[in-house]
Parts: C-alpha cells; structure tokens; sequence
C-alpha cells in the first residue's frame, strides 16, 4: 500500500497519468487528455515538495492528525477500497477472505466502514512472502 507522503509514489502515480494522457491508443478527446495531463503535473508538484518534507503536501486538519502522519510521529489507517486497489482484488473478494478468516485485521467504524494500519497491512504481506 502507498504512503500517502511518499514521493516515489506520487512520482510513479504521475508517471502512469501522463502515459493516460499521451497515449497513443484510443482516440481521446483534447479535453480528456488535458485533465490527464493537468493531473499528473499536481502530483508532479507534490512529488518535488514531498521530496522536501511531507509536511509541506500535507493537509492540516483542526486534531493535527495529518500533520503528525506526515512527519511518522504517528500511524495512519488506509480505506478498504485502498488496500483492495493494491492488492488488485475486488471489495467483494476482500468480504470473502474476511469470511474465511483469511484476511487482515480492520478496524470497523461505527458507521460500519473498514480501516486498515499500515502497519498491519505491511505485516499482514510479509506473513505471505515466499522464500525463493
């Protein structure tokens, strides 16, 4: 899962934008292809400050949380859709590992919604590492 201050990550994100951007596959529209493009230059620019300090890309929130996360002080949690997307599997596949007992601990909200520690996510992964 991607850091969400990780400059290589907004480096790489801006990368496959603008190959979404300048694409020479199907046909386009100029609009389609300036947000692309539009997008790729704000990570871009995220990536350069981020390089700097993920302070300056982080957005303040009135707890600090976001700032705190930044600068490693304390651990972020990522949505399910974030973690699904990573592992390049569907929401409903993610439910059924859940319902086997063979997914990672979330946190569930009152509003029923799932969250993941990174931490969790990084060593729910390494449980799975195959040695060569």
């Amino acid at each position: 899962m991607i850091e969400p201050y990780d400059h290589e990550a907004l480096w790489a994100k801006a990368k496959v934008f603008l190959n979404r951007a300048m694409d020479p596959g199907p046909e386009r529209a100029f609009d389609e292809q300036a947000l692309w493009a539009s997008a790729a230059l704000e990570l871009l620019g995220k990536a350069a400050l981020a390089r700097v300090s993920p302070l300056l890309i982080a957005e303040p929130t009135e707890d600090g949380a976001n700032l705190l996360i930044a600068t490693g002080l304390i651990e972020g949690t990522a949505r399910l859709a974030a973690v699904s997307a990573d592992l390049g599997i569907s929401r409903r596949t993610f439910y059924e590992w859940r319902a086997k007992d063979r997914a990672l601990r979330c946190i569930t909200l009152p509003n029923g919604s799932l969250r993941v520690r990174r931490s969790e996510y990084q060593r729910w992964l390494a449980s799975r590492e195959e040695t060569a």
